[in-house]
This record gives structure tokens, C-alpha cells and sequence, in this order.
């Protein structure tokens, strides 16, 4: 054999045993490797089946705690009894077992999907009563589809209706609970919410004009005796009013265009003057314009008023005729927006204003004569309040609104007593500082989050030692609490709109 035969030979036989060598050490890791992977999986065994046995010794009634927490902070779109049900065969047994969580449907969608899972929840839930929330808003007249059958189905257990909340952005949902309301017997209902979005072509189903206008109830004929809460918008306001001999929470947000189409001003009166009327929020007028206005004397006792909110649209007879002669000595908190000062003041003379003696809160939204000779009427009429809160963002109120001669408004001689001022606003500065100033008696500032840095770089306020607490104003209630959910104490419902809701920090 040749010399370089033999030298290429040994060569290859050097490189073979070395790959040889090479294998059996990849071999000898790859046994290290499966090794390692038994040992991994069997450790990650055990802590798995650790972890499900840790979940399987939550008591039931601790995973009934949680599963209605999480129930009640999320949104509609998102069902945590579901997820929680998809989590193991004994939590399964356990959601399911759950009547009270299936009893709870809020939905924003409509959709085959939803309506199936509406018929489970309404089989799960068994005989408990229902709270049913149906929020339509991203959906128009030809696209509502399921929704149909999801009032359809909920329409057919309407005797297990606790609450109902419809919400919509077009006005067919409203007109189609409206002819199957209107017999109703719900003997469980406590809170009924039916509002769309405002129609200033406003077409009311046809039936007779003197129902409409007599105050008698268009939907629950049959009968709610439980019934604590309304809150109408627009259509719903004539067609799916209910009985109101046993409310507690009236809500009635008007569009311009209805003052003629409700009810006259003595059944109104007689609404306000219900025993046990706690908390009345307005939007609009909900009786005709009073051309000839209404007597002297007049009073409207409400005995059990708290709370109460009223927002001006384009004409307005509250403040000629309601707001002066109403008595209530227990009202607490009373809201304004738009409040625009009465062409006739015959009601508001020294001898017929009656300070309301337990009133706290004062919040004025959007006002824009503080300047006026009227505005001291008005400091009059709420002189009691020890927190005011100002809210303009779109400068409404400045020295145009002062009558040329008037030294005198509500800021140089009203209120004098308050201990708590929250400012939404930077107009009028000047006034404001000398009406902080001239307050012995006020402690807190409130200083919304948007206005703070203009705020701050003006101190008059703090001269003379003031012993005087200046808060950024980040948390709506912290303010007062009627600027929270309503009616006040309320958990928050965040799909129903607030006209009375403004921003106040930034975000």
C-alpha cells in the first residue's frame, strides 16, 4: 500500500473515532435531557395538581363571594360566572349551582351567542328573581337583530323582573316594550330604567291624547306594587310609565319638544307631592308651559325629598313656579344646571321664600347670572348649605352679567356660612378670591385637576394666616356625594348616561 494511502487511512479512522466519541457523548446528554424532562414534568405535575387542590378547597360560599364581586365591577360585555364555570368539573357544579349569579344578565350585545346564553341564565337562574340590563346603544334600526328575542324571552318572565334597564340609541326597542307593557303585572319589579337617546321629533305611539295627559300610567296597568325607582327618557317617558303611588327615585329626562304631551301641572304637582318621594331628577318640563301662571299661596310639600336635581332645556317654568314654593325639610342636596333666572319673580318675594332648613349641598352647573339682583334670591332660598360647588367650563359667568349699578350678588353677600367650596372653574377669578377671602367659616378648597396649575399660581386666598386645607379635586364625590351615582349611595351604573356629570380632572 502506497505511503499516502496509508496516511489518508489513519486519518479518516483518527476522524471516525472522534465522531464516535462525539455521538456517545451527545447520547449520554440526551439521557441527561429525557431525564430532566421526567423530572420537570413530574415536578410541574405536582404543582399543577397542588394548584387544582388548593382552587377545590375554596368553600363555595367563598367562590359565591368572589364570583358576585367580580359580577358586579365588569362591564356587560364580559360574564364572569362563564370563565369561572370553564375552570374545573367542581367549580363547573358549584357556578352552576349559583342561582342568584345567573339571576344577574346585563348584555350590550345582540347576537345569536347571547341569546342562547340568555336562555341558560334563565333556566340556571330557576325562580329567582331577574335583574336584566340590555344595553343596545351600538346598534340602529336595522341592525338589532337578537335583540328582538332577547326582550321577546325576557318579556315572558316579566313576573320574575326585580329590575330592568333598557338603554338604546334609536327608539323601536322603547315602541316595541311599550305595546307589551302596557297590561303588565309585575309583582317583584323594584327599579325600572327605559331610556334612548333624545328625539327632538318627537312621535308618541298613537293612543288616546287624554291618556297621555291624564297622569294615568301607560305600561304596568296589571299592577307593580314593589316599584321604587324610575328613570324615563324621552319616549319611554309617556309610553312605559309606570305606577307612582310607591316610588322613591324619580328620574325623567324630557326632550324640548314634549312639554304639551305629558301631563298638566296639578297631576305633576301631585307626583312631587307623593309621601315618600326621596330623590327627583328633572331634565326638562314635564307639564305645559303655564301662560297664565299659577296662584299665590302655593305650596308643594314634599316630606321626604333628599335629593333633588333639575337641568333647564329651552323653556322652563322651575324656576317661576316650582323651585320657590316647594317645602322640604328634608333635602339635602340640591343641583342646578342651566338654572336660568324667572321672568316673573311674583313667587320669590321675601314672605314666600322658605330657606329648605337641611340642605348641605348647593352644586350649580352652567349658571350664568351670578351677577344678578336674582342670584341673591336664590343664596336666599339655600342659605343653610355649608358646601358649594361651581361648575363652568365654557365661561359663562363673568362682569357682562353684572347689572350696571349692583354692588349686591351672591358671591358679595350670599352664603356666607359655607365650609366647603369646589371650583370647576377659572373665570371670574377676582370674585372668587374676594368671596373666599370674605368666608371666615370655609375650611376646604376644592380645586378641580384641569384648573389646578392656574389655580395655584395665585395664593390670595391664603393671605391673613387662613387656616384653610387647598385639595386637588381628583375624586367626583369627594365634593359631595349626590355628584357620584344617582340617586346618591347608589352602586355606580356606569351605562347609564348623566347629563349632570362634568369633567372635572384631566383624562
Amino acid at each position: 500500500m502506497a505511503s499516502g494511502n496509508r496516511g489518508r487511512l489513519d486519518e479518516l479512522q483518527e476522524e471516525k473515532s472522534r465522531l464516535l466519541a462525539q455521538r456517545n457523548q451527545l447520547l449520554a446528554d440526551l439521557q441527561d435531557v429525557d431525564n430532566r424532562i421526567s423530572q420537570v414534568s413530574t415536578e410541574y405535575g405536582r404543582i399543577h395538581n397542588e394548584a387544582l387542590v388548593l382552587i377545590n378547597k375554596i368553600p363555595d360560599e367563598i367562590l359565591h363571594t368572589i364570583l358576585k364581586a367580580l359580577k358586579s365591577s365588569l362591564t356587560a360585555k364580559y360574564r364572569a360566572e362563564v370563565t369561572f364555570s370553564a375552570v374545573c368539573s367542581r367549580w363547573r357544579r358549584a357556578t352552576l349551582s349559583f342561582r342568584d349569579i345567573w339571576s344577574n344578565f346585563r348584555t350590550a350585545l345582540s347576537s345569536p351567542s347571547t341569546h342562547q346564553l340568555f336562555i341558560a341564565c334563565l333556566e340556571r337562574s330557576g325562580t329567582n328573581p331577574l335583574d336584566l340590563c340590555f344595553d343596545f346603544r351600538a346598534y340602529g334600526y336595522e341592525d338589532l337583530g337578537d335583540g328582538f328575542l332577547l326582550l321577546q324571552d325576557a318579556l315572558k318572565n316579566i313576573h320574575r323582573w326585580r329590575s330592568f334597564t333598557l338603554i338604546s340609541g334609536v327608539q323601536t326597542p322603547v315602541e316595541y316594550l311599550a305595546k307589551r307593557l302596557k297590561t303588565a303585572e309585575a309583582p317583584l319589579l323594584e327599579r325600572l330604567t327605559i331610556m334612548s337617546q333624545p328625539s327632538y321629533v318627537f312621535n308618541p305611539l298613537a293612543e288616546p291624547v287624554s291618556n297621555r295627559q291624564s297622569g294615568a300610567p301607560t305600561a304596568f296597568i296589571g299592577g307593580a306594587p314593589r316599584l321604587e325607582y324610575v328613570c324615563l327618557s324621552n319616549l319611554s317617558v309617556t309610553t312605559c310609565l309606570a305606577p307612582l303611588s310607591s316610588i322613591t327615585d324619580l328620574r325623567l329626562d324630557l326632550p324640548e319638544k314634549l312639554e304639551g304631551d305629558w301631563i298638566p301641572f296639578d297631576v305633576f304637582l301631585s307626583v312631587l307631592r307623593l309621601p315618600h318621594l326621596t330623590t327627583l331628577s328633572l331634565i326638562g318640563q314635564p307639564f305645559p308651559l303655564l301662560e297664565g301662571g299659577v296662584p299665590n299661596g302655593l305650596t308643594i310639600d314634599m316630606p321626604s325629598l333628599k335629593h333633588l336635581r333639575h337641568a333647564t332645556r329651552e323653556r322652563s317654568d322651575f324656576s317661576k313656579f316650582i323651585l320657590p314654593n316647594i317645602r322640604a325639610p328634608k333635602l339635602a342636596t340640591l343641583t342646578l344646571k342651566d338654572f336660568r333666572n324667572p321672568t316673573v319673580v311674583t313667587h320669590w318675594v321675601p314672605s314666600n321664600v322658605v330657606p329648605f332648613p337641611a340642605l348641605k349641598t348647593l352644586t350649580l352647573i352652567d349658571y350664568n347670572k351670578y351677577h344678578s339682583p336674582f342670584s341673591l334670591k336664590l343664596a336666599e332660598l339655600t342659605s343653610n348649605i355649608s358646601t358649594l360647588v361651581v361648575s363652568d367650563r365654557e365661561k359663562h359667568f363673568g362682569p357682562k352679567g353684572r347689572v350696571q349699578g349692583n354692588t349686591q350678588d351672591s358671591f358679595t353677600v350670599g352664603w356666607k356660612d359655607i365650609k366647603n367650596l369646589a371650583l370647576n372653574t377659572y373665570q371670574l377669578r377676582e370674585t372668587l378670591c374676594d368671596f373666599i377671602q370674605t368666608r371666615p367659616k370655609l375650611r376646604v378648597l376644592l380645586i378641580a385637576n384641569i384648573w389646578t396649575p392656574k389655580w395655584l399660581n395665585n395664593h390670595d386666598w391664603l393671605e391673613g394666616g387662613r387656616k384653610l386645607k387647598v385639595w386637588e379635586w381628583i375624586g367626583r364625590t369627594e365634593a359631595d356625594k349626590s355628584l357620584g351615582p344617582w340617586p346618591p349611595g347608589s352602586p355606580n351604573d356606569y351605562l347609564v348616561d348623566d347629563p349632570f356629570h362634568f369633567k372635572y380632572c384631566m383624562g
